[in-house]
């Protein structure tokens, strides 16, 4: 549960954005600035939520 709070404590601004395509998301997309070095810090949460779910499903948790 901790997990998923983490992962969906994201900018809501960018969430909705990716949600669905749009011509009108993809062009707010282009013109939003990212930094590539706090993207690079950031932890792989996804990863981390589908390690512990491939644990809970083979037994291993």
């Amino acid at each position: 549960q901790g997990l998923l709070a983490e992962i969906q404590r994201d900018d809501a601004g960018l969430e909705r954005l990716m949600s669905a395509y749009s011509p009108k998301a993809a062009a707010d997309l282009r013109k939003r600035s990212f930094d590539p070095d706090a993207l690079a810090k950031t932890q792989m949460r996804y990863e981390k939520l589908d390690q512990m779910v491939q644990e809970l499903l083979l037994g291993v948790r």
